[in-house]
């Protein structure tokens, strides 16, 4: 059985009391609570035994019955020992009905159909029922918790009672299941480059974890659980559906768990559970990505993703099953029901990184430099281009870090625009270059705000803000006699957001 068994021992009595010869067998109830999911159609609940505490006699004519707080829905799996009738050899579905020889007497099961209750009637002559033993079990029994909306935590009982009357069943109310989620995720946070257009891809895994052994639950090729896992990304991504093959084995916990992919699509995957080991929380690990399609800025968010745990529809997901007509395996089935997460996405600073390899600052020469900020609807439109869909993103207003690395190798000078540091011409009270502005300055004006007099060597400039472009000039230091100019490079790499 794949639970954790809760053995309680319920002292009640049960009289049985004969018309003829009035000898009644006083027994205890004993039982299992297992987890059943919320949503289980076809849901195993655990055994419940009859272990007399006298001898005694069930006399002809008696009966027992088990009625369940749900509605029975597959008893293909369901087995009935009775000791000195069948204790090698259980009753089943294909049994039910008809008597069984017992070494004194016979013992007939039904049930009503669909219905709650297991009928056991002794016919033929009295049962004898030896000292502490277990005399009746009955197991494999699976109901429809999913019709009675049961809340996490609700238990599912089974109710004894004596069809003859004559005696009294005492405690007869005990919990042979008990309703339990179903499964848990753990999610990889993706982080994305800001990007200038399209593009950037962020890839990690999600993890969907039993939270009870037996949630997943199967009976194989033929007659798989399935997840179903739908996935709605935040505004400015797309989730990536290339790189999945139909029936790719995705990573478990155990070799003994094989899950695969069914299909993928823009909207998520749908998974097929063929085995898994009944004694252990099982993990599935699915790898996900997804890219970042714009507009620009990219805004931080999270994907939600839904889990629906079900088999994929058939006719014999059509509930209720009917009951003592059925033969092999009992189907798994399960109602709708959704587990929720949400994956955080987070968003890296918009930035484009310029670079001159020379640049001089000395007695008879100087280097200016222009910076545009080409970024924004509004100023794009104003100067009439078509389409009317701007050719660069968003309009992003943002500072600029300079690192002037002399040409001797020894320690780089910083500027860092802010409201306080704002050389040149063109940036706003924050220290900002405008959303489709553009910023002057000369070497001497970044200089002096490092502290230096003079300088020669390769200089870099991080706009936080996309697009960016500009060109580099030197010449005398009227900028009236000679000028040499040349566009700024715009460096792309690992980790670079451009």
């Amino acid at each position: 059985m794949k639970s954790v068994k809760i053995l309680s021992l319920a002292f009640g009595l049960i009289l049985l009391v004969s018309a003829a010869s009035f000898a009644q067998t006083s027994m205890t109830t004993t039982y299992a609570t297992i987890a059943v999911a919320p949503n289980a159609q076809t849901g195993l609940v655990g055994e419940v035994d009859f272990v007399p505490l006298v001898t005694g006699t069930i006399p002809v004519g008696e009966s027992i019955t088990i009625t369940y707080s749900a509605p029975i829905s597959a008893i293909t799996d369901m087995q009935i020992y009775v000791l000195g009738c069948n204790s090698n050899n259980p009753i089943t579905s294909t049994s039910f009905g008809t008597p069984v020889a017992c070494t004194a007497g016979n013992v007939t099961v039904s049930t009503t159909a669909p219905g709650s209750a297991i009928l056991l009637s002794f016919a033929g002559a009295p049962v004898a029922t030896p000292i502490s033993q277990q005399f009746v079990r009955i197991t494999g029994v699976r109901v429809n918790v999913a019709a009675t909306s049961a809340a996490i935590n609700t238990v599912v009982n089974a109710t004894v009672t004596n069809s003859v009357g004559v005696g009294t069943i005492t405690n007869n109310f005990v919990p042979v299941a008990q309703v339990t989620e179903v499964i848990a995720f753990t999610a990889t946070s993706y982080t994305f480059p800001q990007v200038a257009q399209t593009g950037g891809t962020s890839s990690g895994n999600v993890i969907i974890t039993e939270l009870f052994a037996n949630a997943f639950e199967t009976k194989g090729a033929t007659n798989p659980t399935q997840l179903a896992l739908t996935v709605a990304p935040p505004s400015g991504f797309t989730f990536v559906t290339t790189g999945y093959t139909s029936g790719q084995v995705l990573t478990t916990s155990t070799p003994s768990f094989d899950a695969r992919l069914v299909s993928a699509s823009a909207t998520g995957l749908t998974i097929n559970i063929y085995s898994q080991n009944p004694q252990l929380l099982d993990t599935i690990t699915v790898p996900m990505s997804f890219s970042a399609v714009g507009p620009v800025p990219l805004t931080p968010g999270t994907a939600a993703i839904t889990a629906t745990l079900a088999p994929p529809l058939s006719a014999t997901a059509v509930l209720p099953i009917a009951v003592g007509t059925q033969a092999g395996q009992s189907p798994i089935r399960y109602a709708a029901r959704t587990v929720n997460t949400a994956i955080s996405f987070a968003v890296g600073q918009a930035m484009t990184l310029l670079y001159t390899p020379f640049s001089a600052w000395v007695p008879g020469f100087n280097t200016g430099f222009a910076i545009g900020n080409p970024t924004g609807v509004n100023r794009i439109a104003a100067v009439g281009l078509t389409p009317a869909t701007p050719f660069f993103a968003a309009a992003q207003p943002g500072t600029v870090k300079a690192w002037l690395v002399p040409a001797d190798g020894t320690t780089p000078l910083v500027i860092q625009t802010s409201a306080t540091v704002k050389p040149g011409l063109g940036l706003d009270t924050a220290g900002q270059i405008p959303a489709g502005g553009e910023w002057s300055v000369l070497l001497s004006d970044l200089g002096a705000a490092a502290g230096v007099t003079s300088f020669q060597g390769q200089v870099f400039f991080q706009t936080n803000f996309s697009d960016a472009h500009g060109v580099s000039f030197i010449a005398d230091p009227s900028f009236s006699v000679m000028a040499q100019g040349y566009p700024l490079l715009v460096l792309y790499g690992t980790g670079l957001n451009n």
